[in-house]
């Protein structure tokens, strides 16, 4: 078999290779074909004329591509030839046992400091399947599901081999960082990953119906939450504790909290302007166009259509659900805007945490007289609740609303535990965030585990322009009986929000 890179070659030589095998009745494999997607239509086209005159190809002939996933990959090929899909075994037992079936006995043997290389070696190889069997528990296994091959762990092997070869003694902190840090480490996106990976290694849809009944169904589903919509917050009603003045200048929250209304009233004016284009379109009085036709599917499928999804903030609740989301925001908002400052702040109920965190620290920045980037934003977790809570503390601020998922918090011992059987997530009590210096930061009380917080459970997002992560808040120091690696197995972080 004559076995070719694609992306190695020249498509001369391998436009020329396929053809002369073809007339010689050779066996010809080409590797890694989605990495030549722009060859792959002449690929299409010496197929097909091999199809057209069958004559002329030799009976012996055949050609094997190799190729992961491609949406470019040509559809003819794929129907003409017959797939074969190479997938991870299933289980630790599974995997391990492919992984030395797949080690060659030579390559086991022939190393110089054979004990030490074949006690790491299964080491290594049951480290790569458990990273892989993470994948099967979604987010609180991975952020993101990430696509580790064959290839890493033989290159692990490689490098595992060259340094007890090179060694006197066995370098655990090198192979650490080489192998978890780098080979396996350099496929994460973020450091609460990265993180595990070292860590380890030391709604419903609606049933059919006829036109007039769906129709019944969305126009009135469209004028309940029409009902509801509210007016636009007025910044310049709102209390005078909420935009009070320090030095001359607003408060810092006051500041986030305009800031917040903006993007309240931007959401309620495309909700209400889409609401009203829908029943009209369902009484025949507009053009039933392609969004109000999307946004008319997704009212009967309970899904929150797109035109308020990019106008509003990431949620993954069904339409019901985001629908009472969306109202306690307002009405939370519009209670802080027209009542002044509240005792305890729905951290969730922000689009911008993120701003309302740095706010918080403005404030302590100006009490105080302390530049800002000195300081950190720490937390104390509270043995009560936002319904018990009578004022808020002295400096910082309290909030509440968050959710832990891989572990819960004691309220009797004022400690993180163990999931409950059967409870996914633990609701939190009120927590306080107070600034402090850098230098004055209390990290030495006992184990404290930096919990990631997100905003939603698909707990991953991307890069904003503001250079804050669409879905990752923060880490929040939470107090623990155990060490923070026993956390990170669990895959333990807190949401602002359900998918319900």
């Amino acid at each position: 078999m004559t076995g070719i890179e694609l992306y190695l070659v020249t498509s001369l030589t391998t436009t020329a290779r396929p053809t002369d095998s073809r007339d010689n009745g050779d066996w010809v494999c080409l590797q890694n074909c989605h990495l030549a997607v722009s060859w792959l239509p002449t690929l299409e086209q010496i197929l097909e004329k091999a199809n057209a005159i069958p004559e002329d190809t030799h009976a012996e002939f055949r050609l094997w591509l190799t190729s992961s996933p491609s949406p470019r990959f040509p559809v003819a090929v794929l129907q003409n030839g017959i797939k074969i899909t190479n997938e991870p075994p299933k289980g630790l037992r599974a995997n391990l046992m492919r992984a030395f079936n797949d080690l060659k006995e030579e390559e086991y043997e022939s190393c110089s400091a054979a004990r030490a290389f074949k006690k790491l070696c299964f080491s290594l190889v049951f480290f790569n399947a458990l990273i892989l069997e993470r994948r099967k528990f979604g987010a609180v296994g991975w952020n993101i599901p990430y696509e580790w091959m064959n290839s890493d762990l033989k290159a692990a092997m490689m490098q595992v081999r060259m340094y007890v070869e090179e060694q006197d003694d066995v370098p655990w902190d090198t192979l650490n960082v080489i192998v978890a840090d780098v080979t396996y480490g350099g496929r994460n996106f973020t450091n609460n990953t990265l993180g595990t990976v070292i860590a380890l290694s030391g709604g419903g849809g609606g049933e059919g119906g006829d036109a007039e009944d769906t129709d019944v169904q969305v126009a009135e589903g469209a004028k309940l939450i029409a009902a509801r919509m509210p007016t636009p917050f007025d910044v310049r009603k709102g209390h005078e504790e909420t935009f009070k003045k320090v030095d001359g200048a607003m408060n810092s929250l006051g500041v986030f909290l305009g800031q917040e209304a903006v993007r309240f009233n931007g959401l309620v004016a495309v909700m209400r302007a889409t609401l009203s284009e829908l029943q009209k379109a369902i009484r025949g009085i507009v053009v039933m166009s392609g969004p109000l036709e999307e946004m008319y599917n997704c009212f009967l499928f309970q899904r929150v259509p797109p035109s308020w999804e990019k106008a509003g903030y990431p949620c993954l609740k069904p339409l019901a659900s985001w629908t009472e989301d969306f109202f306690g925001r307002i009405a939370f908002i519009g209670a802080w805007l027209n009542e002044g400052p509240r005792s305890s702040y729905w951290l969730p109920g922000f689009f911008f945490p993120q701003g309302f965190m740095t706010g918080v620290k403005q404030t302590y920045s100006r009490d105080y007289k302390i530049a800002i980037d000195t300081l950190v934003i720490g937390c104390q977790v509270m043995p009560f609740g936002e319904d018990t809570v009578s004022g808020g503390p002295p400096d910082g601020v309290f909030i509440h609303g968050l959710f832990m998922e891989g572990a819960r918090f004691d309220r009797n011992e004022m400690l993180m535990a163990e999931s409950i059987p059967s409870r996914l997530f633990d609701e939190m009590p009120c927590i306080w965030l107070k600034p402090s210096r850098k230098e004055d930061a209390d990290g030495s009380a006992g184990n404290l585990y930096n919990c990631p917080l997100y905003k939603t459970s698909l707990r991953a997002g991307t890069l904003s322009t503001t250079g804050h992560s669409t879905n990752f808040v923060a880490p929040l120091t939470i107090p623990s009986g155990k060490s923070e690696d026993h956390w990170i197995r669990r895959g333990c972080a807190m949401l602002c929000m359900l998918n319900d």
